[in-house]
């Protein structure tokens, strides 16, 4: 998968998105940045993405795939990253459901999933999938809005490493390999074990946003999140944002 590289973007996701939208790109690609002036989280949320700290990469795709099995893109997604920077680091990654990776409490990467507008027989024409790594914390710290939650993978760039540039590099090459390989293969079953394996919720208390305090039971085959609320009521969910209660 060919990835095509930027000192500076306003998002790898926007531009993937505009140029698919044009279809000035009709093939599955990637774009990688090392600083995006306007990064995109989900919700509309940006996402904070300052030179010299971070890894913003997105792909590019055109999955012969139903509306409701998009979804699946960012929990593979989740599984790509958190093995390859593992593999590289050691570092204990671990997956908040569905899109977030931690490390030692504090959220190190997000991931955003997009997809076209334009919709035929439930599929659409392209999908578009971002991922965020904070590698180092930005000088001065993370914006008071996102300094108690926000975290990075080191605190300086350990010297077995040659450079942050050619580190991002090499572990954006590894994550698209991982993925693309992943993504290529038709079974989920390949991936959902160590979906499980990686997730930091299973056995804790969780609180819904805009709903109650759950206890989160497991993963589901579909990558819902299963959860009991205090009258042992069992539920399933699909989508939607949990915090984790200490």
């Amino acid at each position: 998968m060919k990835i095509e590289f930027f000192e500076t973007i306003d998002s790898t996701n926007t531009y993937l998105y505009g140029k698919a939208l044009d279809k000035e790109l009709c093939e599955e690609c990637a774009a990688c940045a090392d600083m995006q002036t306007a990064g995109k989280g989900r919700k509309g949320r940006s996402f904070y993405s300052p030179q010299n700290t971070g890894l913003y990469l997105s792909f590019l795709l055109f999955p012969e795939m139903e509306l409701d099995k998009i979804m699946m893109l960012t929990p593979l997604t989740a599984v790509a990253a958190a093995l390859c920077v593992k593999e590289m680091t050691d570092l204990d990654i671990k997956i908040k459901w569905v899109n977030d990776l931690y490390l030692e409490g504090k959220k190190v990467s997000g991931i955003l999933t997009e997809s076209s507008p334009y919709i035929k027989d439930n599929k659409p024409s392209f999908v578009v999938v971002g991922i965020g790594i904070n590698i180092l914390p930005p000088k001065g710290g993370f914006p008071d809005e996102i300094k108690d939650i926000a975290g990075a993978l080191f605190d300086s760039l350990p010297e077995r490493y040659d450079d942050l540039i050619s580190f991002k590099r090499d572990l954006a090459q590894r994550i698209t390999d991982r993925f693309y390989t992943m993504y290529k293969d038709p079974s989920r079953e390949r991936f959902i074990s160590e979906y499980r394996s990686l997730s930091m919720l299973d056995g804790k208390t969780v609180s819904i946003v805009d709903g109650p305090v759950v206890k989160v039971l497991g993963i589901e085959d579909d990558f819902g999140l299963k959860v009991m609320d205090d009258d042992g009521n069992i539920s399933v969910l699909k989508a939607g944002e949990v915090s984790l209660l200490l």
